[in-house]
């Protein structure tokens, strides 16, 4: 699979573009960088919204052996 992701600007007003294409190297680091902030705030999340569904899930999981 080849990973590229282009990037193209339009100024308003202008009929000027400014492209740039990123190569999956090219993205590594900022790539790192927001799965570290995601995967941080999943871990920061409440998760008090979600104890009624879960509560649920949990006793079906015991109802059926799980």
């Amino acid at each position: 699979m080849h990973f590229t992701i282009d990037v193209i600007l339009y100024e308003r007003d202008t009929f000027e573009l400014v492209s740039q294409r990123y190569e999956k190297q090219d993205l590594a680091e900022i790539s790192n960088w927001w799965q570290d902030r995601l995967r941080q705030s999943v871990n920061e999340l409440r998760s008090d919204w979600a104890e009624p569904l879960l509560s649920r899930l949990r006793s079906s999981d015991r109802a059926t052996g799980r």
